[in-house]
C-alpha cells in the first residue's frame, strides 16, 4: 500500500488540510510542537479502521473544541498498482464511499471492503482499539509517547507468524521462533509488568537517572545564574575604566564649581524676579482699579442712554394717550345718543309687549272658554245623570244612613282600585313579524295593552320566557281591594233587597268623580249648586 494523497477537514484542530504528491518509500511531515501533525495521523488512522457511523466517544474526539461539525477524511492510495479513493464523512450525515480498480462501494459495504483488503477486525461497536483490531497494520502506527512499549499486533499475531515462517523459515518461524518471542517476552518482563510500567532494577535505574537529570538541571540553572553574576561584574568593571580613562572625577569636580556659581547667580535672578513680581502685582491692582472705574462709567453713560430712550418713549406714550383721550371722547358722544336710541326702541318694545301680551291674554281666554264651554257641557250632562241617580235614590226603600255608608264603601273601594292600577306594570307588545307571544299560557293580540298587578310569565316567541314581578306594594292594595268588595256586598245583602246594590252601582258609575267626594243630601234638603252652574256663571264672566 502506498499513500499519496491525504485531505482533511473538521477535524479535531485541523480545519482543511491537504498533502498531496506523497511519493514512494519514507515521506516525512514536519511542524512545531501542536500543529497536528499527531492529529493528521489520526484522521488517517480513522479513515482506515474507524466505521463512519462510530458514535460515542469516538466521534465526539473527532469533534473540534466546543464545535458540532461534520469532520471529513479523503484518502488516495495504490495497493498492487492499483489507485483507490476512500471519502469518510463522520458525526453528521455520516457517508462512505469507496472506487477503484472499476469498483464502487458506499455505506457499509466500504467497511466491510476495508477489512478485506488490509486483514483487520472491525469492532462490531464504539471505537477501534489498535491491540485488538488493526491487525498487522498497526505495527505502523506508533503513537507519540509509546515507542517503549510492546508490540500490539493483536488479531495479526498469526499472520505475522506464518509470515516469518515462510520468509526465514524454522531459524525465527516453528517451534524455534515461538521459543525466541517466549525468550523476548520473558526479557522484556524483566524490565516491564504487563501495563508497560517498569520494574526492578531498571525501575530503579530509571529513578536514578530521573534523580540525575533534575541534578543536572539544578546544576545548569546555578551555572547559568553564575554566568550572569560574572557578565554584570565585567560591565561594571568596563565602566570603571572607562570613567578612570576620560578622568571623569576632576571632570566632575569642576562641573559641580559651576554649577555652585550658577546657582548663587540663579538666587540673584529670583530675589529680582520675585522683586518684579511684586511691580507686577502692584500694576495688575492700578489696572484693575482704573477698568473697574472705567466699567462704572460706561454703564453710567448707558443707563443715561437708557432714560433717554425712556423718556422719549414717554413723550411718545403722552401723545398717543392724547390722540387716544380724544377718539375716546367721540365715542362717549356716539355711545350717549346710541343710548337715547335705545331707550326710545326700549320704550317701544315694552309698548309692543304689552300688546302682545294683552293678544295672548285674549286667546287664552279664547281658548279658556272653549275648554270651559265642553266642561259646562259634560257639567251639564253629569248634573242630569245626577238628578236621574237622585230620583232613583228617593225611589229606593234605604235610609240615608244606609246609603252614605254605601257610597263611603264605593268611594273606599274606587280609590284602593285606582292605587292598585297606578302600581301595577303597563306593557304594550309590538313584535316585527310574525312571532307571537302567551302570558301564563294565554295568547296575547299584537298591540294588546297589558295591566299587570301580580307576578306572571310572559314567553315570547323566538326570545324566550320573561318572569315579571310588579313593585310598588301591589301585593298590600290587592288585599283592601278584596276586603272592601266583600263588605260592601254584605252591606248590601243585609239589607234586604237585592235591587239596591245594583242601582246604587249603576248610579255611582253615571256621576262624576267631583260630586261622589261630598256627602248625599237627603231628599227633603234643597240641593246645592252643581258644577255645571258654576262652570256656566265662570263662563259668563269670562264673556263679559
Amino acid at each position: 500500500m502506498k499513500l499519496r494523497r491525504i485531505e482533511v477537514k473538521d477535524f479535531r484542530k485541523l480545519g482543511h488540510v491537504v498533502i498531496d504528491d506523497l511519493g514512494d518509500g519514507l515521506n516525512v511531515i514536519v511542524g512545531d510542537n501542536e500543529a497536528g501533525k499527531s492529529t493528521l495521523l489520526a484522521a488517517l488512522r480513522a479513515a482506515l479502521f474507524e466505521r463512519h457511523r462510530v458514535g460515542g466517544a469516538a466521534a465526539a474526539a473527532m469533534q473540534p473544541y466546543n464545535q458540532s461539525v461534520r469532520p471529513e477524511v479523503v484518502l488516495e492510495f495504490e495497493r498492487g498498482g492499483v489507485g483507490w479513493t476512500l471519502r469518510k464523512a463522520f458525526c453528521q450525515r455520516q457517508e462512505a464511499e469507496l472506487s477503484g480498480n472499476g469498483e464502487r462501494y458506499t455505506g457499509d459495504a466500504v467497511e466491510d471492503k476495508l477489512a478485506e483488503m488490509f486483514g483487520f477486525t472491525p469492532p462490531s461497536s464504539g471505537g477501534t482499539k489498535p491491540q485488538e483490531h488493526h491487525g498487522v497494520f498497526g505495527l505502523l502506527w506508533v503513537e507519540q509517547g509509546t515507542s517503549h512499549r510492546a508490540l500490539g499486533i493483536g488479531a495479526g499475531r498469526n499472520h505475522l507468524a506464518s509470515a516469518l515462517e515462510r520468509e526465514i523459515g524454522q531459524v525465527t518461524g516453528g517451534e524455534r521462533g515461538r521459543a525466541l518471542l517466549t525468550a523476548a517476552e520473558a526479557r522484556r518482563d524483566q524490565f516491564w509488568d504487563k501495563r508497560g510500567n517498569a520494574r526492578g532494577e531498571f525501575k530503579a535505574l530509571a529513578g536514578q537517572v530521573e534523580t540525575d537529570r533534575q541534578h543536572l538541571a539544578d546544576l545548569e540553572r546555578q551555572l547559568a545564574e553564575h554566568d550572569e553574576r560574572v557578565n554584570r561584574l565585567a560591565g561594571i568593571q568596563n565602566i570603571l575604566a572607562r570613567h578612570q580613562r576620560d578622568d571623569t572625577l576632576e571632570a566632575a569636580r569642576m562641573r559641580a564649581a559651576a554649577a555652585r556659581e550658577a546657582f548663587a547667580a540663579v538666587s540673584g535672578l529670583a530675589e529680582a524676579l520675585r522683586a518684579a513680581e511684586g511691580a507686577v502685582e502692584r500694576a495688575k491692582l492700578k489696572r484693575d482699579a482704573a477698568e473697574a472705574r472705567a466699567v462704572t462709567r460706561l454703564k453710567l453713560i448707558a443707563d443715561l442712554a437708557g432714560d433717554k430712550t425712556g423718556l422719549d418713549a414717554a413723550n411718545a406714550a403722552r401723545g398717543e394717550a392724547a390722540a387716544a383721550y380724544a377718539r375716546l371722547e367721540g365715542l362717549a358722544a356716539e355711545a350717549s345718543a346710541r343710548r337715547e336710541a335705545a331707550g326710545h326702541a326700549e320704550q317701544q318694545a315694552v309698548a309692543a309687549l304689552h300688546r302682545l301680551e294683552r293678544a295672548a291674554a285674549r286667546r287664552q281666554a279664547a281658548e279658556a272658554a272653549g275648554r270651559l264651554g265642553g266642561q259646562l257641557k259634560l257639567a251639564e250632562e253629569a248634573d242630569e245623570a245626577r238628578r236621574k241617580a237622585l230620583a232613583l235614590v228617593q225611589a229606593s226603600a234605604l235610609a240615608a244612613e244606609d246609603i252614605e255608608a254605601l257610597e263611603k264603601l264605593e268611594r273606599a273601594l274606587d280609590q284602593a282600585r285606582m292605587r292598585l292600577e297606578a302600581a301595577s306594570v303597563r306593557i304594550a307588545l309590538h313584535p316585527e313579524g310574525a312571532q307571537a307571544a302567551q302570558l301564563d299560557g294565554k295568547p296575547v293580540a299584537d298591540g294588546e295593552a297589558l295591566l299587570l298587578s301580580r307576578d306572571a310569565r310572559l314567553v315570547l316567541e323566538g326570545y324566550g320566557a320573561v318572569e315579571i314581578r310588579p313593585g310598588g306594594g301591589t301585593e298590600a292594595w290587592c288585599g283592601p281591594l278584596r276586603r272592601r268588595g266583600r263588605s260592601l256586598r254584605r252591606r248590601c245583602a243585609g239589607s234586604g233587597k237585592p235591587t239596591c246594590l245594583p242601582r246604587a252601582r249603576r248610579c255611582a258609575g253615571r256621576m262624576p268623580p267631583a260630586p261622589r267626594s261630598r256627602r248625599m243630601a237627603p231628599p227633603s234638603r234643597p240641593l246645592r249648586p252643581t258644577a255645571s252652574t258654576r262652570c256656566g256663571r265662570k263662563l259668563r264672566a269670562m264673556r263679559c
